[in-house]
């Protein structure tokens, strides 16, 4: 069991009274026991990366014991196993934490889809509701990166250049990573785009554009 909270109490109360302002952004990640809450798969592990000022300055790391045995695959691809999380804090336990750690941050993730579906369910179990959006690097990256391999994280880490700790399918580490390539896209674009500021209102917005040619037009209206 490992759980992880710098300084919880004084910055989730910054967060709740300042509705984010202090924490831009909040980068998600969680492993589960499958591929979707409706069949009744669990979250084994939360990791959160607080990014500020282009750096990451918090972070939030649990195990959650999901009540159900963890599957094979699942061992095999993340490395954690039904006795990793037997004596982890119950999911009730951690959601509360993570629910007041996030504050009113907005949630950043790769393929959001999926970090959705799952944290609005156990948001459900436990009388929670999401307070904020979540932003897709998924599809920020498909019009960034448009002639990438795949828009896998680890597939547009390795073209993007993002530092790496070595390990994937780990919450916390993959939300890092998250946060990187968040880092390079927008640096990318200033470069492409002759943009000396790419705000993340600017890396939202390039989600709903065509892949051909969007981020182009976006570009021409923002320096309007």
């Amino acid at each position: 069991m490992l759980a992880v909270i710098s300084r919880k109490d004084i910055n989730a109360f910054k967060r709740c009274i300042s509705g984010g302002q202090g924490y831009p952004l909040a980068f998600i990640d969680f492993e589960t026991t499958g591929l979707s809450p409706d069949n009744g798969d669990r979250l084994i592990e939360v990791g959160v990366a607080l990014l500020e000022s282009q750096q990451i300055d918090d972070r939030y790391q649990s195990f959650i014991n999901p009540c159900i045995i963890v599957p094979r695959f699942v061992t095999q691809l993340t490395g954690i196993s039904t006795s990793d999380v037997r004596s982890a804090p119950a999911a009730s336990q951690v959601l509360q934490e993570l629910h007041m750690f996030l504050g009113g941050v907005p949630l950043v993730a790769h393929n959001a889809s999926f970090e959705q579906r799952f944290l609005d369910a156990e948001y459900l179990r436990v009388g929670l509701l999401r307070r904020q959006k979540i932003i897709c690097t998924l599809r920020v990256a498909r019009r960034v990166y448009p002639n990438a391999p795949n828009h896998k994280l680890g597939t547009l880490d390795d073209c993007a250049s993002v530092p790496q700790s070595g390990r994937f399918h780990r919450a916390l580490d993959d939300a890092e990573v998250t946060a990187g390539l968040w880092l390079r896209m927008r640096q990318r674009l200033g470069q492409d785009y002759g943009m000396s500021l790419v705000s993340d209102q600017f890396m939202q917005q390039i989600q709903s554009v065509p892949i051909k040619g969007g981020i182009g037009s976006l570009a021409s209206r923002s320096a309007r």
